[in-house]
Formats: C-alpha cells, sequence, structure tokens
C-alpha cells in the first residue's frame, strides 16, 4: 500500500509540475509590455493576444480583423502601444485588437519569412528598433498592411514627415475599421 501511495503522489507531482511549465509558456502580453514600459492599465487594454496559428486561424475563417504584430524588445515599438491604447481610452473604443508577438521570429530570416507567409504580410524588420506592424483583414483578405511601403492605404496614414502616424492609425483602426 505504501509503494502505491508513494507512486501516486509522484504521478500527482509530475502531473502539477506539468501543468506549471505549460501555463509559463503562454504569452502573458500585459506583463512583457508594461515591463518593456508601455502605459497599459491591467485588464483595462485592447489587445488580445494570439498565437501565430489562433491568427492564422481567424484569417482561414475569413474574419474581419485587425492585428498588431511587434516586440516588446523595440523602444518605437513600446511607445506605439502606449500610444494605440491611448487613443483607445481617449476614443471609448469598447473592442480588441489582436496581437502577435514577433520577438521569436525576428531573429531568423527562415522564421521571419514564416510569419509573413502565415499572416500575409509584406516585412518583418529583423531589428528591436523597428515600429508596430498593424494587419487589417476584411473577411480575411489584408485591407491595410503598414509594412508594404505601395500599400495604396498607408498614405492616409503618413505625418508631415512622410512617417507612419499612429494616431492615424488608431483613429482608422478604433473609427473606421468595420470590425464584426
Amino acid at each position: 500500500m505504501k509503494k502505491f501511495v508513494k507512486s501516486f503522489a509522484l504521478v500527482m507531482l509530475a502531473l502539477v509540475g506539468l501543468v506549471g511549465l505549460t501555463s509559463c509558456g503562454k504569452y502573458n502580453f500585459y506583463k512583457d509590455w508594461t515591463e518593456a514600459g508601455a502605459e497599459l492599465e491591467k485588464g483595462e487594454h485592447v489587445f488580445e493576444a494570439l498565437t501565430l496559428e489562433e491568427a492564422k486561424a481567424k484569417i482561414e475563417a475569413k474574419e474581419t480583423f485587425a492585428l498588431v504584430i511587434g516586440t516588446s524588445q523595440s523602444s518605437t515599438a513600446v511607445h506605439s502601444i502606449t500610444t494605440l491604447q491611448s487613443q483607445a481610452d481617449y476614443l471609448g473604443y469598447e473592442g480588441k485588437v489582436y496581437f502577435v508577438d514577433s520577438t521569436d521570429y525576428i531573429e531568423l530570416r527562415s522564421t521571419r519569412d514564416e510569419l509573413k507567409s502565415a499572416l500575409g504580410i509584406k516585412k518583418l524588420s529583423n531589428l528591436s528598433t523597428a515600429d508596430l506592424i498593424v494587419v487589417t483583414y476584411y473577411e480575411g483578405v489584408v485591407k491595410l498592411d503598414t509594412s508594404d511601403s505601395n500599400s495604396e492605404m498607408l498614405e492616409f496614414f503618413q505625418s508631415e514627415y512622410s512617417t507612419l502616424s499612429m494616431e492615424a492609425i488608431a483613429y482608422y483602426l478604433y473609427r473606421d475599421f468595420n470590425q464584426k
């Protein structure tokens, strides 16, 4: 009987350990970005993290949604996440903007290509100073891709200095883009 109890306890300990390891693997958007310096309120931000597989499934299901791609290792992206959130607060946006973390994809060309192919985006920088990429999908088709400098829509989001204006992108996402 003692062997059974010890074996049972050992199996339960292993299961608890596996569950603990599995939960550690889930990406925590709020923790990642606030530790990097983004100004977000816990539970009150508009971002919902997706895995690449989940984002790909939304595209294949022909959903209409907005997706932000970036890494908290970039101070430019951290500033842009704060801007997108502050504009959502200012405009009273109550929806969600989906997010895919590109940290694990930016180092190698093969993984960058995997992410670009899966999401239908034009470019993914391997630099840690890169800004966010904002992509909108209308029934699974890319409508706006801020990484594509040839995108016809992109000209509407340029500032007077020909740089991308996150405020203009935010206004488009929260007021003009028709998410279902």
